[in-house]
C-alpha cells in the first residue's frame, strides 16, 4: 500500500518516503497538488539531484487530484500511477 501524504504535509517527510519505499502520492486540490509537486521538484533539484525521482505526473481522480512521485528506477510511470490511484481511500 502507497502512503498518500495531503498537500500541507513536509516535502522533506515526502521525499523521504520514495527514498524508503520508492514511490508515494500527494492528494488535495488540482492547484494545491500541482504546487507541491513543484516544491518537490524544487528540493530534489536543491538538495538532491542524484536521486531519480520523476514528480511531473497528477491523476484526475473523482474525489481529488493525486500527485504521483516515484524512482524511476523502481517503477515504471504506469505501474506508480496505477499503485497510487489504488492506494487512494
Amino acid at each position: 500500500m502507497v502512503k498518500i501524504f495531503q498537500v500541507h504535509d513536509s516535502v522533506k517527510d515526502i521525499v523521504d518516503e520514495v527514498e524508503r519505499l520508492g514511490i508515494t502520492g500527494i492528494s488535495g486540490g488540482r492547484l494545491e497538488v500541482r504546487a507541491k509537486m513543484k516544491e518537490i521538484r524544487e528540493y530534489l533539484i536543491n538538495n538532491d539531484p542524484d536521486l531519480t525521482v520523476d514528480a511531473l505526473s497528477t491523476l484526475d481522480h473523482p474525489s481529488t487530484e493525486l500527485g504521483v512521485i516515484f524512482d524511476t528506477e523502481r517503477y515504471e510511470r504506469e505501474v506508480a500511477n496505477k499503485e497510487v490511484s489504488n492506494s487512494y481511500i
